[in-house]
């Protein structure tokens, strides 16, 4: 068996086993796959217990740094256009992630021209990832423009503590 702390926060992990604790293969070889941690810098170190073959060991330490998945924001399906003044619209904003983690949390902002016009606060759906899909947030809004003209509309995510942020 080998041992690698920290230990992931595994959403994969087999029936019957623990994160961080590995049985090797017949040609010494011990894989996983999914590992999920927050961002930060890690001291992996591998522990083998040995066997009748083979002793005890274990490996130098191996710092490794975890940094926040990039996303990407877009903005889409605005209920009519050109939207007429002071009438209301919807739009989705989306954001992408190459992530098999956790979704993207926190409050999208929307900037009209430059200028901060409102948090946004419509139907909203996260997604995390999974083996097959990407981890995704997407925010269903509502509103009205200001009187006729024209402007562009920009959708800002933050970031949270797993992924970074990105403007539409």
């Amino acid at each position: 068996s080998l041992t690698v702390p920290p230990a992931p926060i595994d959403g994969t992990t087999p029936p019957g086993t623990i994160p961080g604790h590995y049985t090797l293969t017949s040609q010494g070889y011990a894989e996983d796959y999914f590992i999920q941690l927050p961002p930060g810098t890690y001291p992996f170190v591998a522990t083998y217990s040995g066997d009748n073959s083979y002793n005890a060991s274990t490996s130098p330490t191996v710092p490794i740094t975890i940094t926040p998945a990039p996303t990407t924001t877009t903005i889409s399906g605005a209920s009519s256009s050109p939207v007429l003044a002071d009438t209301p619209f919807s739009f989705t904003v989306t954001v992408a992630t190459t992530s098999n983690g956790a979704a993207p949390t926190g409050n999208l902002q929307f900037f009209l021209n430059g200028s901060t016009v409102f948090n946004a606060g419509g139907d909203t759906t996260s997604t995390p990832g999974s083996g097959s899909t990407y981890a995704s947030f997407q925010d269903l809004v509502y509103g009205s423009f200001p009187p006729a003209g024209s402007y562009t509309l920009t959708a800002q995510y933050p970031g949270d503590g797993n992924y970074s942020g990105s403007t539409s």
